[in-house]
């Protein structure tokens, strides 16, 4: 690596023997700048890390380094070096890192699940399904099979029959085959049960067990709803968290008031409003421009010291992963599947490190200055560098990663990609799971 040495900028810019295409760092007196030049700039001292550097193992040296964001190339990437993860931030003397890729979509809570035993394919048989929702409503599934049928095909007919009923929580059922049994799984975030299921036949030998909780629409570690803190002091279960996004969408998606909108107002208006209404005089009076009005009144308060944003994302991420075991399926199966998807994350160059679901304040400080889309041509050293490496992006626009963070019993909060802001999703839904961890 070159080290060069200018008293000045202007010195700096006018070398023109500096090196385009090997590592170097220049120090530049005035100002105590380090500036990063040339391809693949390799460093390890976590002090200068940067949001977008590429961590990586130096295999011949057994330990961690950098390449500065800016210099990634990845087809020119030494052998000895191995990348892993990539910096998204600081906190403190932390460097917050994510994992290079996505691991999948997962459900935040486990499904309530019926194990059905004693079904008899080898002769013609009928099945009375009654089902127990939480409009305290009862509904009736009703198959039958000739002699010799499959239970693969059983459970198809329970699908098919589970789709005819009225309320959408009945419909939120799904029968599948495991080895001899039927398991009924149910997402939603409202309670449904079964009821009773009986038989003639091939069906007069059933029996079933339930699940003993609903982790989908039971707290995991509240007791009562938790919320996040809008910069105008409004506490809410959304707020903005991508600077480009969020004005994006509220710019034609805002409300248009009918009354007067003072400050610390919990309404969003929309750009038109805002420059025109009369109703939102008080705002254009505090702000100059709409996009200052939103960032200002209604982006996520951070850092905050209240409610969600105080959760440590790996403490929470831990204790979720550590819930084990439903009463049909046994000790092994997880209560909380996407913290475990990220609990369980490793990496064979830095095998001791811990990786968790980020928290609310951890997907904020991810998401906040990320460009809209891979057409954005903003300035954004993340997902340049996610680029370079192709490797999963974190665009502002159209990505939806889980946080580990409780909202309320049936709800958990989660980056939402369509408005740009951390909002709460049902927790039987199925989205992103990205591992963070910290250095």
């Amino acid at each position: 690596m070159q080290v060069n040495n200018y008293p000045t900028k202007q010195a700096y810019d006018a070398d023109n023997t500096r090196s385009k295409t090997a590592s170097a760092v220049s120090k530049i007196v005035e100002g105590s700048v380090a500036v990063f030049d040339g391809v693949n700039v390799v460093f390890d001292n976590k002090n200068l890390a940067g949001v977008g550097d590429l961590v990586c193992k130096d295999v011949n040296a057994n330990k961690r380094v950098f390449i500065k964001a800016g210099t990634v190339v990845k087809s020119a990437i030494p052998g000895n070096l191995k990348p892993y993860a990539e910096v998204y931030g600081r906190k403190g003397d932390k460097v917050l890192i994510t994992a290079l890729e996505n691991l999948g979509s997962y459900r935040w809570g486990h499904p309530f699940e019926v194990l059905v035993s004693g079904v008899n394919t080898a002769i013609a048989g009928t099945l009375a399904i009654i089902v127990h929702n939480n409009g305290a409503v009862t509904e009736e599934v009703d198959v039958s099979w000739e002699a010799d049928a499959s239970l693969e095909s059983i459970a198809a007919s329970i699908n098919a029959q589970f789709q005819t009923l009225t309320d959408a929580d009945d419909k939120a059922w799904v029968a599948a085959v495991e080895g001899t049994q039927i398991v009924l799984a149910h997402n939603y975030y409202l309670k449904d049960t079964v009821d009773s299921i009986t038989g003639t036949g091939g069906g007069a030998g059933v029996s079933f067990v339930e699940d003993e909780h609903n982790y989908q629409i039971e707290y995991a570690y509240l007791n009562g709803s938790e919320s996040i803190r809008r910069k105008n002091g409004v506490d809410s279960y959304f707020a903005g968290g991508n600077k480009k996004k969020f004005p994006d969408y509220y710019r034609t998606n805002g409300s248009v008031p009918d009354a007067n909108v003072p400050l610390g107002s919990s309404t969003i208006v929309k750009q038109d409003a805002f420059e025109n209404s009369e109703y939102c005089a008080d705002l254009r009076a505090a702000y100059p421009d709409y996009v200052s009005y939103l960032i200002g009144e209604h982006f996520i308060e951070e850092p905050s010291a209240f409610g969600a944003m105080l959760r440590d994302g790996a403490e929470i991420t831990a204790l979720l992963a550590s819930l084990k075991g439903t009463t049909v399926r046994g000790a092994n199966e997880p209560r909380y599947p996407a913290a475990t998807a990220a609990f369980n994350y490793s990496r064979e160059e830095d095998p001791d490190l811990k990786w968790h679901l980020p928290s609310v304040e951890e997907i904020v400080i991810l998401m906040k200055d990320r460009r809209l889309n891979s057409a954005d041509t903003d300035p954004d050293p993340f997902n340049d560098t996610a680029v370079a490496m192709g490797t999963a992006t974190a665009y502002g626009s159209g990505y939806y990663p889980w946080t580990c963070c409780e909202y309320y019993s049936y709800n958990a909060f989660f980056f939402h990609g369509g408005y740009g802001g951390v909002n709460h999703l049902s927790k039987y839904d199925a989205t992103t799971v990205r591992p963070v961890s910290a250095l």
